[in-house]
């Protein structure tokens, strides 16, 4: 979208859910196991700012905190 801007702050890390996986092949004792976890940035949104295209005139809606 044209005309906005986002401003945001990396708060922190987490990590997602756990996902186990297993793999095999019929008939060829071929057989794996394996898990994986995602790892996710925490960002606070602190503003986004709103420019008027036809005016050139910003609008700022600040976030609430809390």
């Amino acid at each position: 979208m044209q005309g906005v801007t986002v401003t945001a702050k990396v708060v922190g890390w987490a990590k997602g859910p756990k996902i186990d996986g297993f793999t095999y092949k019929k008939r060829t004792n071929q057989r794996r196991r394996y898990g994986h976890r995602q790892k996710y940035s925490v960002i606070e949104i602190v503003s986004i700012k709103i420019v008027s295209i036809k005016t050139g005139s910003t609008k700022s809606t600040p976030t609430k905190k809390g």
